[in-house]
Formats: C-alpha cells, structure tokens, sequence
C-alpha cells in the first residue's frame, strides 16, 4: 500500500530535521567546555578598560574578540562564547550574541550595563535563586547612562537607556558557601553587589551599577573562584573563603547564575526597529 504524497514528504521532512537538529548540550558538557576554556585563559592579561570594540570602520574600531587581554567582564563573556562556540572556526559571531542586543553590533547596542543586560537580554545565564538555602538581600541600583555616554563622547542613545532602576536578589558571602553545598556540582557565575568603596574606585566614569565584577564558583571539592583580576593583572585560583574575605570591604555580597544548557546564539537575532535606529544614527557619527 502507498503511502498518499503529503505523508511521504513530512516523514522526510521530520527525518531532515532529525538530522539537522544540533545536539542539546547538558550541564556536564557545558562545565567541561567551561573548566577548558577557564585553563585556556589563565595566560591572559587583565586590564580595568574594555578593549573590545565592534571592528574596524566602526564608531569603536578596536577588535570585536580578544586575544590575549581582557578585563572582568570580557573574561566571563569570552568564557561563554568558547563554551557555546566550540568546534567553530571563528566564534566572534557568538560573542557578539552574548556582547550586544539581538547581536546587533553596535556601540549604542553594547550590553555596557551588567544589570541592564541581565534584566532585558540574559541568555546564556539564568538566574539562580538561593533564597531557600540563605538568607535574601536586596539591592536597587539606579544607572545613569547619559553620564557614561558624555564621558565616552557618544552622540546617540544607548539601547532602551529609559530602563535605569533595578531591584537585585543576592546573598551574603556565607550564604552563597552555605547555599553550594546544596546545588548541582559544577561551575556557577557569580556578579558582586559593590560596596561604596568599590563604586568609588572603579565606577566613577561608568557611574553606579548594581552588579561588578564577574567570576566563576566551582561548587565541586575543592571549591575555587576564579575571576580575571584588575589589581593583579591576572585570571586568578582562589579558595572561596579566602577570596570572600579578602573582598568583604569591597563586595556587599554576590547575585549567582548559571548557564543554560540548550541555548542557541542563532535564534531571536534579527534587530527590531529601534536597533535600526540606532545603528543609522551611531553610522552618521564621526569615527574615532
């Protein structure tokens, strides 16, 4: 008996698409992309600028993936991009998924504002609630674009730079070595909540923000932070409750992520009109 045409061309379809359908990625995978890419950047340089810009011809000519320099958060950006983009021979197209809004590159597109990012486009990372297994504490931060934009002499708006106050979880320092013991093993991104000593060393063109300073928790024994170090000028090891001390009078206490297994940096990439209208706006700029 033959199977009517229609039928014949959706089990072909369905078997294609089978086919073509790109394995899903488990927390094992991703920790083990993540413990290699971690050891691959332990040469780098760490610096206080952000070094990357969005390529030559841009209004930010400087490169658009780094090569031996970075600072806290290109590290952590970096990380994901090698963790997601492996196997690819250039993997700049994920960084700018992770980098920019929809992966539009753009200066005024740029994810500059860590709590800004993690509120309106956060994937890869997910946030991670530890307020079953620690005490909660909130922290509103209220960011000031326009101060950022005329310290960087930038003429146009930045994206949805109407979005300026957040209300952020975290937990204390005990609370985040408390809560580890509960959670899956494996590898966790922490954010820093910023004291005023930290806001007034290392804020001051940026202005204030709620979440500083990225860095990687390995839950699994023995536990380790590592984190790309400004004043060291390196990627750093450190035992968490030597780290958390040592930062007490700079870090309030720490908002945790983790990284989402099945994302695809190739879908919800198109820019909508407002992107639109910002890129034509930042390419009638004079380049720097």
């Amino acid at each position: 008996m033959k199977l009517p045409k229609l039928m014949i061309i959706l089990s072909l379809f369905l078997c294609f698409s089978l086919q073509a359908a790109a394995p899903t990625l488990k927390k094992q995978d991703i920790d083990e992309r993540l413990k290699q890419a971690i050891d691959q950047s332990l040469s780098y340089k760490v610096v206080l600028d952000d070094l990357l810009g969005e390529g030559p011809g841009a209004w930010h000519s400087a490169p658009r993936y780094p090569t031996d320099t970075v600072n806290c958060i290109i590290w952590l950006q970096m990380l994901m991009a090698e963790v997601y983009g492996k196997g690819l021979p250039d993997k700049t197209p994920v960084l700018d998924r992770i980098r920019y809004y929809n992966g539009q590159v753009g200066f005024s597109l740029r994810k500059h504002y860590t709590d800004h990012w993690l509120a309106l486009d956060p994937e890869p990372l997910r946030k991670v609630s530890l307020a079953k297994c620690a005490f909660p504490y909130y922290a509103h931060a209220q960011i000031t674009p326009n101060a950022f934009l005329k310290n960087k002499g930038f003429s146009c708006p930045l994206y949805e730079m109407d979005h300026t106050d957040y209300d952020i979880e975290y937990a204390h320092s005990d609370g985040v070595l408390k809560c580890a013991g509960s959670l899956p093993l494996g590898y966790y991104v922490l954010f820093a909540i910023p004291s005023d000593a930290y806001s007034k060393k290392y804020l001051s063109e940026s202005g204030p923000m709620g979440l500083v300073h990225a860095m990687i928790l390995k839950t699994s024994l023995p536990m380790k932070i590592y984190h790309a170090s400004t004043s060291e000028k390196k990627v750093m090891t450190e035992d968490p409750v030597v780290f958390f001390e040592r930062m007490k009078n700079l870090h309030l206490g720490y908002a945790v992520y983790d990284l989402i297994p099945d994302w695809d940096y190739t879908k919800n990439n198109k820019p909508d009109l407002r992107m639109k209208r910002l890129l034509s706006c930042e390419a009638g700029l004079p380049r720097k």
